[in-house]
């Protein structure tokens, strides 16, 4: 993935040896995060991009400080809650929220991840495989399978 922070100043790229963050005004690389992601690893902006969410061996969520390098918080997420690996979706635009799917008998997970808490806020389920997660707006998210495109409108976020 390659995520652009709102101000435009900085990118952070998802390497397998781990994230970069590029600064956009020289193309420069910049802070590398040090911790693999591995195949198919995920990370997200979070906010104004001065922090990244990412999840590392399938279960456990990593909160960033893009600034200084080091980690805000780290949380086991429950393998109950999704019989396959978590990954990242995307930040909620304040910041306060980071999307990861999943899976729990056949169905995709949708789950929201309260970022000062790490505490899953909501989950939403949608029946059948609906495949990787291609884009938002608002409260929409775009899924798409070989063939098709899929456009879920989301509950609201809890107040």
């Amino acid at each position: 993935g390659f995520y652009i922070a709102p101000d435009s100043k900085i990118a952070l790229m998802a390497m397998e040896s781990g994230p970069i963050v590029m600064n956009l005004d020289n193309f420069r690389e910049g802070l590398k995060l040090p911790e693999k992601l591995g195949r198919g690893g995920s990370v997200c902006l979070l906010g104004d991009g001065t922090r990244a969410a990412m999840i590392v061996n399938d279960f456990t969520l990593k909160i960033w400080d893009l600034k200084t390098g080091n980690v805000i918080k780290t949380a086991d997420l429950a393998e109950r809650d999704s019989t396959n690996k978590f990954g990242v979706v995307c930040g909620s635009a304040d910041g306060k929220y980071v999307y990861l799917n999943g899976k729990l008998d056949n169905d995709d997970l949708l789950n929201v991840v309260e970022v000062a808490t790490c505490k899953i806020v909501q989950r939403c389920s949608f029946a059948g495989p609906r495949g990787p997660y291609v884009a938002h707006h608002g409260n929409q998210m775009a899924f798409r399978t070989g063939t098709e495109v899929y456009v879920v409108a989301l509950p609201a976020l809890p107040k």
